[in-house]
Order: C-alpha cells, then structure tokens, then sequence
C-alpha cells in the first residue's frame, strides 16, 4: 500500500492577538520562522527543539483563548506527525484544539488544526476518528475562506486519501483532482504542494492498474520536488520511491531497483536508520527481490519493515498486515509452509478488521491463504477462499 505524501503545513498567526509582550512576541515569531524554515528542509529533530521553546514562550501569554499556545502546540504535534510519534501528535492537537475552540467554532485556525489531528488519526489506521474531523475542516474552510483556498486544498487531499484507503476510488480521484486544480491555480504549475495531489492522483492510478496513466504523474511530481526542493530533503527520497514501486508493480526491475536504493539512501541519510518513513522504501526493496526470488535478500527488508511499521504503527494497522503478508509469500515460496501460515492468517484478521471484509487487499491475502491451502492438500477450502476473493474483486469501485 503507497503512503499519499501529505502537505505539512505550518500555522502563523499575528502576534499582535496575543497577551505577549512587544518583545516575546517578536521572539515567538522569530522561532516560528525558525520551525518552518528546518522543516521545509527536512530538518524536523531541530525544528522540534525551537517548537518546543515557543511552546514554553506562549505558555507566558495569559487567558483561555490563548490563540499563540494553540498555534505553537498545533506546529509542535504535526512535527510529531512527521516524524512518526503519534502519541505526541495526538496530545499536542487536542489540547490545540480545546484551546482554539475557545476562541471560536469556525475559524481559519481550527480548520487547520482539525485537518492535522486528522491526519494523525489517519496515520495510525483510525479512521472513524479521521473522518469527521476532515469534514468539519471542510465545512469551516469553504464557509470562511472559499471554494479555492490553498487550505481547501489540504483538506480535500486528505478525504482523498481516506476514500483510497477505502477503495472508493471515483471519490477519491475526484478530491484529489480538484485539490490539484486549486494548488495549480494558487501556485502554479511548479510548488511542493502541486507535486504532492500529482503524487496522490499517480497513486491512485497505480492501485487500479493504470500504469500508462501513473508513470507521468510520477515522473511529474519527482521533476518538481528536485527542482524546489533541497537536494536530500526526504519529499524527494519519497517521490523516488514512489516511482520505484511503479516500475515494481510493472516487474521491470532494472528500472526500480536503482530507485528503491536511492531513496532509501535518502531518507537514511536525513532520518536516520529507523526513521519511520524508511518503511515504506524497505518494504519495496523486500518486494523486488521476492518478485526475482532472492529470498536471503528479501527477508532482511521484511523482516526489518515489519519491526518499524510495528514500532511506529502498533500490532493491527494495515500497513502491518500487508508487510506480514509479503513475508509470509517468501516463506510459501520456499515452501516454509508452516512459517507461513499464521503470518497470512495475521495479515487477514488486520484487514478484515481495519479495512473491512470486501476491501481489495482482503481479496489478495484470501487468494495468497487459498494458494497455501492448494499447497497442502486442503482444495475444498482454497476453493472456497478463491471465490470469496473473485466476489470481492468484482465489485465496482
């Protein structure tokens, strides 16, 4: 399952609205600009650091609506985000929220913090948590700032993702296009956020299949991100990747593999050995060399994409699942048979619970458990597995 490369946006606020004094506020702006600057390079245990310091400046200004401390611990939790601490990302969101509530319903500045606290919930396989927060950042945003704000953008970005993780794919590549039309618009054909709804909508393509359509989407998103972007800043590594897997699911490995490498090269680089979005990438790499059958080559990846994605997203998310069920392939594949199945038979409970019972992804893990059974001797029930599979593969997305 692709990760959509999301907008990280960070929140500025006129310090004039606050309780500060002339000169906190001119230091509280200061390091916010601090913030944006180390995160737009990628940079995010610094800008974590300088976060966290105008936290404890805003923390000075007085009264409940304390508009300053709601924007520094918003900034603060979507840092959390990006680097994967989703129990601080939660913390620092909510508490943002309560504050900002105070202020008013509908302002600019809740809709940007609800969008956040959504994503994160997102990003932990929470989607009934997600989804409302989403639609009432939409609501606040058409109604206070119009139907093609950049912020609207964001918003219809993240319902995109939400409706692709779902399978409902018109829906999501009707959200995704019109987030394009109005970055495009705002910002022109070349900016971080336009290449982020190309990235989105080439995803989405390339789940159904559309690889014809995919590539240049792709390709597209990785020509901007190198132009506007730093030269290691992990949005390119990510872009990589994503091209990468396109030509996996292709089974064109020559073409993949080069790009799998470097990204992952990348994204160590600036994020370290355990990085949280080095999971994705190494996963992919497990996958190349399962397709080419270099399984002392491919379980190392698995095994390690496993151990970050559990790490990072708990025992029952999605992205879990599918890496527990790429291992289990390599395991049948040797015919490890009985290494195998209760990594698929995991794999499936994750889905069926997380995605529900007639998601595509539940269909590939059936059709995987079915071969197994072929494998062993148990027909009837492979059967029976193979047809559920067929049924759910059927329906109209």
């Amino acid at each position: 399952m692709g990760k959509i490369v999301t907008t990280w946006l960070f929140i500025v606020l006129a310090c004039a609205a606050s309780g500060l004094a002339q000169a906190q506020s001119a230091e509280w702006k200061t390091l916010n600009e601090q913030v944006d600057a180390l995160a737009n390079q990628g940079h995010y245990q610094q800008a974590i650091v300088i976060a966290k310091q105008a936290v404890q400046l805003a923390e000075k200004s007085p009264g409940p609506g304390n508009s300053i401390l709601g924007v520094s611990l918003a900034n603060l939790g979507v840092l959390y985000r990006i680097v994967g601490d989703y129990p601080q990302c939660t913390a620092f969101l909510e508490r943002s929220q309560g504050i900002v509530e105070k202020v008013g319903p509908e302002s600019v500045l809740l809709g940007t913090i609800l969008n956040s606290a959504g994503d994160c919930y997102m990003d932990q396989g929470q989607y009934a948590l997600a989804e409302p927060r989403y639609l009432r950042a939409l609501a606040i945003r058409e109604k206070v700032l119009g139907s093609e704000a950049p912020d609207l953008g964001t918003t219809l970005n993240s319902l995109g993702y939400l409706h692709r993780t779902r399978a409902e794919y018109a829906r999501a590549d009707a959200l995704f296009k019109r987030a394009l039309g109005i970055y495009e618009k705002a910002f022109g054909p070349e900016h971080p956020w336009v290449a982020t709804s190309v990235n989105n909508i080439a995803h989405l393509y390339r789940i159904q299949q559309r690889y014809a359509e995919a590539e240049p989407l792709f390709q597209r998103a990785l020509a901007i991100s190198e132009k506007v972007l730093p030269p290691d800043h992990p949005e390119i590594a990510v872009s990589l990747n994503n091209l990468g897997e396109l030509y996996l699911g292709q089974n064109d490995y020559a073409r993949a593999e080069p790009l799998l490498l470097r990204a992952l090269s990348m994204m160590e680089k600036t994020q370290g050995q355990s990085g949280p979005r080095n999971a994705p990438i190494v996963d992919n790499l497990g996958r190349l060399y399962s397709r080419q059958a270099k399984f002392d080559l491919s379980e190392p990846y698995y095994k390690r994409a496993l151990a970050l994605r559990e790490k990072l997203l708990g025992p029952d998310h999605p992205d879990v699942a599918l890496t527990l069920n790429n291992l289990a392939q390599i395991y049948g594949r040797q015919r490890l048979y009985r290494e195998a199945e209760p990594l698929f038979d995991r794999a499936r409970a994750i889905m069926e619970k997380a995605l529900g019972p007639d998601h595509p992804d539940v269909a590939m893990v059936l059709n995987n458990i079915a071969e197994l059974y072929s494998r062993t001797g148990r027909q009837e029930q492979a059967r029976i597995l193979d047809e559920r599979a067929a049924a759910i593969r059927s329906i109209k997305r």
